[in-house]
Order: structure tokens, then C-alpha cells, then sequence
């Protein structure tokens, strides 16, 4: 089963691997049951956030040797994931440092992207969709997902491919998507937010010490308005 928080989701733990001096932070976005549209809508935001926050995170700031970012689908839900290990900052640290991806520099990258550079985007998909299975485990992978599901979506690459070719896939239409997902203008984000620490769980930062994170960190003040709201609602 796949759960429908009502409200943002902070998990702080210890990191289970006893000798390891990293710490971990995993900032999820969760946004709602799998469509034909939402697959290719988000698996190319997945695409773009993945290198917009291995650039930032793992190349600029060496927070850590472990940056990734994708788009995935739990079930019949889709997410956007964004995973930072390191021991450079804390967990708490280094979830300050993916709200300036997710606040400022996705939707920096969304609105300054040229037509070139989206098409490349949207042809990676495509080859992605078109290449065929070149082992069992690829087989079982390619088929998995419309087996699992009763026997239905076996066309579904198809339509994806259908999809990606025509008009209704713009930058435009990935700026909303990303703004719905990421900074909705009503309520809060779908969240789920897991920290692992090494040695021991610190005490949650306190709303001016986490406001104090996110400005080292880059996040504009104008963010925090918005961010300090969803911290009243998030359970820990």
C-alpha cells in the first residue's frame, strides 16, 4: 500500500550503518497517481533536476560523493527524489542546500532552458522509451510494469512517445508542473523528508536556527515565508 500524507513527513534517525561518519538526507516530493502525462512530464523533470542538483551539490558545493536525483514511481505514484551523503554539513545542512535547488535553481533553469537544450531533453526520453531490451533482466524490466498491473499499459510507451512528439509538451507546461509539484501556491508540498545521522539524532533546529540554515545556504528569504508555514504543519 502506498500512503497519502496529509501533511509533510520529517523522518530523523540514526544511520544504520554504525561506522559511517556521513550523514544522509532524502527529500521526496510526492505527486499523486500515474498518468500517461504525469510520466512524461515528471520523467523529464526528473532528467533536469538530476543534473541540476548533482551540478550544485556534488560538483560546486562537494557536499558529498553521493548526489542523485531522479523521477520514479512507488506503486501507481509518482516522486520526485533528491538524495545527498556526506559529512561536509549535517542532514538537517544539507536539506537546506536541496531547497535552494528546489526553490531557485530548478525553476531558474526551467525559465532560462532554450528550445536546444529542451529537445535534447525530450529525445533522451525517447530513446529511452525506443531502446530495446538487450537482456533477460532487461526483458523482465521493459514487461514488469504492465504485468503488474493486471495486464494493462502494455501500449503505454507508445503513448508516451505519442505524447512527447506533439505540442502539449512545452516548457511552459514543465514550469507549471514544477510549481504544482514543488511550490504550490495553496496548502503544502507532499513531502517526506528522511534524515539519517551519524553517532546520534540532534534535536530539530528550531524555526531560527533553520531560518539561519537556509539563508547560509541561499535559500531568498521571500522562500522561508513560505517554508516556515510548512514547518508548523510537517510531523516528526
Amino acid at each position: 500500500p502506498i500512503v497519502n500524507p496529509p501533511k509533510p513527513i520529517e523522518i530523523r534517525g540514526v544511520n544504520p550503518r554504525p561506522d559511517d561518519k556521513n550523514d544522509v538526507v532524502i527529500v521526496t516530493l510526492i505527486n499523486g497517481v500515474s498518468t500517461i502525462e504525469s510520466q512524461v512530464i515528471y520523467g523529464l523533470l526528473g532528467q533536469i533536476l538530476s543534473i541540476v542538483a548533482y551540478s550544485e551539490l556534488r560538483t560546486k558545493r562537494q557536499l558529498g560523493y553521493v548526489v542523485n536525483a531522479n523521477y520514479g514511481t512507488a506503486s501507481n505514484v509518482d516522486y520526485l527524489t533528491t538524495f545527498v551523503q556526506g559529512n561536509k554539513l549535517d542532514a538537517d545542512g544539507m536539506e537546506a542546500a536541496v531547497e535552494v535547488v528546489l526553490w531557485d535553481l530548478m525553476p531558474r533553469k526551467l525559465k532560462t532552458m532554450s528550445e536546444h537544450e529542451f529537445r535534447d531533453f525530450k529525445d533522451s526520453m525517447m530513446h529511452s522509451l525506443i531502446e530495446p531490451p538487450v537482456s533477460p533482466y532487461d526483458e523482465v524490466n521493459h514487461f514488469w510494469y504492465p504485468v503488474r498491473m493486471g495486464g494493462r499499459c502494455f501500449e503505454a510507451r507508445e503513448q508516451s512517445l505519442l505524447l512527447l512528439n506533439s505540442s502539449l509538451v512545452t516548457r511552459e507546461v514543465l514550469v507549471g508542473a514544477w510549481e504544482h509539484l514543488a511550490m504550490p501556491p495553496a496548502g503544502t508540498r507532499k513531502t517526506i523528508v528522511t534524515k539519517f545521522f551519524a553517532g546520534q539524532v540532534p534535536a530539530r533546529p528550531s524555526p531560527r536556527e533553520q531560518q539561519a540554515q537556509l539563508a547560509r545556504q541561499g535559500v531568498a528569504p521571500s522562500a522561508w515565508r513560505w517554508l516556515s508555514g510548512e514547518r508548523e504543519q510537517t510531523l516528526v
